[in-house]
C-alpha cells in the first residue's frame, strides 16, 4: 500500500508547485516494542520486529553523540526514517521518500499528528486500551486523509 503526500507550496515569484512525498510506512510502537498500529495491515510481525530492531539500533548509535533521542531522523538517497519518541515511550514511525526536508519539518509533522490524530482518536477513545493494538477503523481512516490531505505540513516552514 503506498500513500502520497501533496505539498502546495508557494515559490517567491508565488507560482504554484507540488512537492509529491511517497510514503512508506506509518507505524506505532509501544515501549516494548510491539506494533499498536501499522498503516499497511496486510504486513506481517517479522516485518515489524524488523522495523523496531533497526529502530533501536539508530536509537542507540544516536544515544552516543546527541543527549537526547525524543526525535530522530536518518536518511539515504531513497528514503526519510523520522521516529518521534512520546513520554509514554511510545514510538511515532514515519517511512517516507527523501524529499530532501528538513529535521524541523517531519519533527513538525509527527508532533501535529500526534496532537491532532493520535490524541483526539486514540488517546481520547475509550474503547482502546494503552498499549494494546489499535483496530479502530476511524483512526486508519484518519491517518490515510491526514497524510494523503494537500494541506499536511503547509502551516510548516522547512
Amino acid at each position: 500500500m503506498l500513500f502520497v503526500l501533496t505539498e502546495y507550496v508557494h515559490d517567491q515569484t508565488r507560482r504554484q508547485f507540488i512537492m509529491t512525498i511517497k510514503l512508506l510506512g506509518k507505524y506505532i510502537f509501544s515501549r516494548d516494542g510491539k506494533c499498536l498500529f501499522s498503516l499497511n495491515e496486510e504486513e506481517d510481525d517479522e516485518k515489524h520486529k524488523l522495523i523496531y530492531g533497526f529502530l533501536q539500533t539508530i536509537i542507540s548509535f544516536i544515544a552516543h553523540f546527541n543527549d537526547t533521542t525524543d526525535f530522530i531522523t536518518y536518511s539515504t538517497e531513497s528514503y526519510q526514517f523520522s521516529v518521534l519518541t512520546l513520554l509514554t515511550g511510545y514510538k511515532i514511525v514515519l517511512i517516507t521518500t527523501n524529499a530532501g526536508r528538513t529535521k524541523e519539518y517531519y519533527k513538525k509533522i509527527l508532533k501535529q499528528f500526534y496532537r491532532d490524530i493520535y490524541v483526539e482518536f486514540v488517546v481520547k477513545n475509550p474503547v482502546i486500551k494503552p498499549g494494546e493494538e489499535i483496530h479502530s477503523k476511524l483512526f486508519r481512516e484518519q491517518v490515510i486523509y491526514y497524510y494523503a490531505s494537500p494541506s499536511v505540513g503547509t502551516s510548516i516552514q522547512s
